[in-house]
């Protein structure tokens, strides 16, 4: 999937970061930073690319159907907005924003 298919309005209710094992060809496992997030109910995984050097951009990311959220708040409102333009270079960043004070939440 790619992150510009969940712009628009949502639910977010949980996020988590954690270091795990991730397959990257063959039988060569990296360490990898994982973030996910549920929105609308779906917890969304984004795994770290550990061969991009050191700006730490996403290898990709999926609908995880097992994923046990750990911390989980009361819902907020938030609008997605994906970005493909950046200071520098070409972007592919997806922003989630309060829709109460429009503040970026990640």
């Amino acid at each position: 999937m790619e992150l510009k298919e969940l712009v628009g309005e949502h639910v977010l209710d949980a996020v988590d970061f954690s270091n795990e094992e991730v397959k990257t060809w063959g039988d060569h496992f990296e360490n990898c930073e994982v973030m996910r997030f549920r929105l609308d109910g779906k917890v969304y995984s984004v795994v770290e690319d550990p061969s991009d050097g050191y700006r730490s951009s996403m290898r990709d990311i999926h609908i995880d159907e097992n994923a046990k959220m750990r911390n989980i708040f009361d819902p907020i409102r938030v609008l997605a907005r994906h970005r493909d333009r950046g200071r520098y270079d070409d972007d592919d960043v997806l922003e989630l924003l309060d829709i109460k004070n429009g503040q970026i939440i990640f």
